[in-house]
């Protein structure tokens, strides 16, 4: 099996990332408003740069419950913030 290209790691963690997102009920064009296109494009290094990657394909095939993705997912938090009630 041939080492994945960066190009190819980068398309398939882009997909994992909205794929997660849209999970989590948040439609990806809004996450990429927020501050200008900041909080998505932190979110797109954190993914590129994790190495649970099978893990979370695994999650997202599988149904798994939104609390698991805290044991692999480095985005948890953010995604917890964006989907949180806003408070007043």
């Amino acid at each position: 099996m041939e080492p994945e290209s960066p190009p190819d790691r980068w398309h398939q963690r882009a997909t994992l990332l909205h794929e997660m997102l849209e999970r989590a009920g948040i439609a990806p064009e809004r996450a990429a408003q927020l501050a200008e296109g900041a909080v998505l494009d932190r979110m797109a290094q954190r993914c590129r740069a994790c190495r649970a990657a099978g893990r979370c394909d695994d999650w997202l095939r599988d149904g798994g419950e939104p609390g698991e993705r805290h044991a692999f997912c480095p985005n948890a938090a953010a995604i917890n913030r964006l989907t949180a009630p806003e408070t007043a």
